[in-house]
């Protein structure tokens, strides 16, 4: 499986002329987005590991999401890795672990559904 932050080896240099593969998400219509799962499986079945121009890329099998959340020394989002433009890291989202379970420890009570402001509004 390659490195999130690295280039994806699904991705070859390439001198052909031929077009690129169509995008998945182009032909995203409103009975496909109520109903995805064809397309989720088209994406696990042909296109496991998706780049994602100057970002990285999306893994699409839960196996492979799994494995990179075990290994956040291989695999990581820290600011570094993912530049968001921001002068401090977006926490939690670009802290690995272990400091982003700290963090998630003392955010999710805040964000829980009985204690958000969203949620109290309805």
């Amino acid at each position: 499986m390659p490195p999130v932050t690295g280039p994806s080896p699904v991705v070859k240099e390439s001198h052909d002329s031929s077009p690129p593969p169509e995008d998945p998400f182009a032909a995203m219509d409103p009975e496909m987005a109520a109903h995805p799962q064809p397309l989720f499986k088209m994406l696990r079945d042909s296109m496991p590991v998706i780049p994602v121009e100057g970002r990285g890329v999306a893994l699409t099998r839960r196996v492979d999401v799994e494995e990179v959340f075990r290994h956040p020394e291989v695999f990581s989002s820290n600011a570094d890795a993912v530049d968001l433009q921001n002068i401090r890291p977006l926490i939690p989202l670009q802290i690995d672990p272990p400091d982003h379970k700290k963090y998630r420890k003392l955010l999710d009570p805040i964000f829980a559904p009985d204690r958000s402001p969203s949620s109290r509004s309805r």
